[in-house]
Order: structure tokens, then C-alpha cells, then sequence
């Protein structure tokens, strides 16, 4: 069930009710908006959009089979984007999306396996695969720019072994956060890893870029790197 709640006294305005399954995905949901309507994603993968001041539904998308409904537990999908009028996500069951935000009609899918959040840069999107995978597409048609694997001059097994937390995109880099508390700097241009970031001995966030330093977070702290 999505709730709306006002900010000024706390009262619920109203509240929507999706399908629900017995077991839930791996996933937390994630909520996006624009000016008129708000859109989330439920943990059958269904993406919704409701009118943002009456909860009234404007449109319904199943992005999974109906033979995957049992497999719902094994469902994680990545964080939705908002990109003018479209949406953008993926999962694990090797789909990447492209939706009208407008009428929840699906423009195109590719063969991503990936849950992590794509980024979009003007007319591109870049989308890590969970292989690691650098893929780098077109936003409007989805047509492939390039393909890269990260890993092919790693030589550490416990390095490729590692699971990516998320990743950031500056100007000229990409910076991705590893579970294993380390960061993978790859130049844009070259499609290749420059160097590895030690930061941590545990889990470590997403990094986050502002003003042109990164931010992660681990264990309650906060580090910035220039």
C-alpha cells in the first residue's frame, strides 16, 4: 500500500493498494515524481503511476510473465529513473526498461541482467551489468554505444568475485563501489579500470558526486575524496 500523508499536519490525504504477493522480492520499492503524477514499482515488478494529489490510478504496467509469478522472492529490480517523460529500470531476470511516463507504454527492452540504478546523461544511459558489464546505450532507442568488461584486465578473483553496491559518473570517470569496501575508477574514454580504491574492510555505500568530490558512506561515516 502507498500512503500520502500531508507535511503540514501529518494527516494521511489517501492511499492506494496494489497487488500484493505472499512472498516479497528482494527489493525495496521505489517512488518517483514529477509535477502531476507519482510512480513506483510494487514487489510483483508491476510499475504504477497514480495522480499525485487524488491517488487516483492513471496507468498499470506488468513488466514480469505470469509463469515468473512464483519466482516473485527471486525478483530484484534496480531504483527507478525519471528522464523527462520517461522511466528507466531493470532487474535481475536480464531486461532493461524504457517506459512512456506519460502512458505507461513500454518503448523498448534490452538484455541487461543488472539490479543497479541506471544513470542518464543527456542522450545517454550508463547501466553496469551484474557480470560487470559496462553498457553504455542510446536513451531514446536504446541502441548499444559500447560494451566493456570491467574485469577482463583484473586479475584478482576476489576482486571480480565482489558484488557492486552502485556507482557514480563524472565528467570523465565512473566510480563504483564494491561490497568489499573498494572503489573501481574507470576511464570513460578507454572503458578501463585506472585504479582501485581501497576504502574499507566492510560494505560501503553508492558513491555520491558533489561539486566535484565524491562521497561514501560506511559505518556511520561520511569520506570525501577528491
Amino acid at each position: 500500500k502507498l500512503n500520502c500523508f500531508s507535511v503540514i499536519n501529518g494527516e494521511k490525504i489517501w492511499d492506494f493498494q496494489t497487488d500484493n504477493d505472499l512472498i516479497k522480492s528482494q527489493r525495496k520499492l521505489s517512488i518517483v515524481y514529477d509535477n502531476q503524477k507519482i510512480y513506483f514499482n510494487n514487489t510483483r515488478g508491476d510499475i504504477y503511476s497514480l495522480d499525485k494529489y487524488d491517488g487516483s490510478l492513471i496507468w498499470l504496467t506488468t513488466t514480469r510473465e505470469d509463469s515468473e509469478s512464483l519466482q516473485s522472492f527471486l525478483l530484484k529490480t534496480s531504483k527507478l529513473v525519471l528522464d523527462e517523460n520517461k522511466l528507466f529500470f531493470s532487474n535481475n531476470k536480464n531486461n532493461f526498461f524504457s517506459l512512456d511516463s506519460n502512458t505507461g507504454i513500454i518503448e523498448w527492452i534490452k538484455n541487461i541482467n543488472s539490479d543497479l540504478k541506471p544513470i542518464i546523461s543527456e542522450n545517454i544511459i550508463f547501466l553496469i551489468s551484474s557480470e560487470g558489464y559496462l553498457f553504455i546505450l542510446e536513451k531514446e532507442t536504446g541502441k548499444l554505444i559500447r560494451i566493456t568488461n570491467l574485469y577482463k584486465d583484473i586479475k584478482s578473483k576476489k576482486l571480480k568475485k565482489a558484488s557492486i553496491s552502485g556507482f557514480a559518473v563524472s565528467l570523465k570517470k565512473i566510480y563504483i563501489s564494491l561490497n568489499n569496501g573498494k572503489i573501481l575508477e574507470v576511464d570513460i574514454d578507454k572503458g578501463k579500470v585506472s585504479s582501485i580504491l581501497k576504502i574499507s574492510k566492510g560494505k560501503i555505500s553508492e558513491p555520491f558526486i558533489n561539486d566535484g568530490q565524491i562521497f561514501i558512506v560506511k559505518n556511520n561515516e561520511i569520506i570525501k575524496l577528491n
